[in-house]
């Protein structure tokens, strides 16, 4: 290799390994050059301890380099004790600061993960998670830093009454049928006034300022939604309960027969889910 070649590949060097393996490569073009025996082992000596050096220098690096991204990750499970992870649940993080309430979805191992900002270490902050068919779980407190244990959140199957929402058509079909029909015109004429951004609210907790919003946009009897982070829409259609649709969620996952229903007032839209929203 002429000197050129070899400039050309040390200014490409990033590493203590690529350090190392561009001493080899000086070495060997002197090998080329038919040195003696006994230089030709002290040379083959050198290589070797360069490449040793190189490489542990680089796993020290490693180790000792700080990371550029923070999580907070961990699983969730019903029940806890068998750690029998529960997909598809929504796993919250509220974090005291900037930093507000943040939201996602487990993955179809139990899963989740979230990403924090350096800033936030030393911030109080609390993470639960809900799931359909399940009991809330309990709130849990922790406080933010570069590196946390595997956040571990059980969930209880909930009974059949637990927890529920009665949805629109729930309602209608055990009611008389004089008032059966009001009703439903009711919850047609609050259709109108859905166009716009909705706060989204966890069933059974006190309402939140700070959360996450979806845009709502009708269009005839057409209607999409999209959270304000883009990670889950879905198009629903006017139906007898109000609007009936699938959400469809970034991991790939896909929630059908999800039922929206407007309140009177159009203050509020109930849905089948552990969430709803209020304006």
């Amino acid at each position: 290799m002429n000197p050129a070649g070899l400039f050309n590949v040390a200014t490409k060097i990033e590493t203590p390994l690529m350090f190392a393996a561009l001493v080899v490569l000086v070495l060997f073009a002197l090998y080329r050059s038919r040195l003696s025996d006994a230089n030709a082992k002290r040379v083959f000596i050198i290589a070797l301890v360069a490449i040793i050096l190189g490489i542990s220098a680089d796993l020290l690096r490693i180790k000792t380099q700080p990371p550029t991204r923070y999580w907070v990750d961990g699983l969730v499970s019903s029940p806890p004790e068998t750690k029998r992870g529960v997909p598809r649940a929504v796993v919250y993080l509220a974090a005291h600061g900037e930093m507000g309430i943040l939201s996602t979805c487990s993955d179809q191992s139990g899963y989740f993960k979230f990403e924090i900002p350096s800033k936030s270490f030393g911030n109080a902050a609390q993470i639960w998670a809900t799931a359909p068919n399940f009991e809330d779980s309990a709130v849990t407190s922790l406080k933010l830093a570069s590196s946390l244990d595997l956040q571990s959140i059980g969930l209880k199957a909930s009974s059949p009454m637990s927890g529920s929402i009665q949805t629109a058509s729930a309602v209608i079909r055990n009611r008389t049928p004089d008032v059966a029909p009001q009703l439903a015109h009711r919850v047609q004429s609050a259709n109108a006034c859905l166009n716009g951004d909705w706060p989204e609210q966890l069933a059974g907790r006190p309402d939140q300022a700070s959360t996450m919003k979806w845009h709502f946009s009708v269009q005839g009897d057409s209607m999409k939604i999209v959270r304000q982070d883009s990670f889950v829409s879905g198009t629903f259609t006017r139906s007898e309960d109000g609007w009936k649709g699938d959400l469809n969620w970034g991991n790939g996952t896909v929630w059908p027969n999800v039922i929206l229903t407007p309140s009177d007032d159009c203050q509020s839209v109930n849905t089948n889910q552990f969430w709803y929203y209020k304006r």
